[in-house]
């Protein structure tokens, strides 16, 4: 897969470059992903709220990237720090009570 240089910049910023270099629409990009364009216009402006649940998010940031030609890992892996709800772990009284 061929990596640009894109260190820089939210990751929307990224895949928006990364589209841009690669001169292609929000439409074309769509089109190619089956990606509907609203998504796509989401994740390159971080609102990644549209997108419903976090696996949506990852899943579409994922293939999104692929189609760019970047590396969706690291994407993946910054959109779960910044973006991702955090679980919290809630424990019953039975289970406390097996803890100590």
């Amino acid at each position: 897969m061929k990596q640009t240089s894109l260190n820089i910049g939210t990751i929307g910023q990224k895949l928006e470059s990364a589209r841009q270099s690669k001169g292609v629409s929000v439409s074309e990009a769509g089109q190619a992903t089956k990606i509907l364009g609203k998504f796509i216009e989401a994740m390159e402006a971080d609102d990644f709220g549209v997108l419903s649940a976090p696996v949506y998010a990852k899943s579409f940031i994922k293939m999104y990237a692929k189609y760019l030609g970047i590396e969706p890992k690291p994407l993946v892996d910054e959109y779960v720090e910044q973006y991702a709800p955090k679980t919290k772990m809630n424990l019953t009284d039975e289970v406390r009570q097996n803890i100590t």
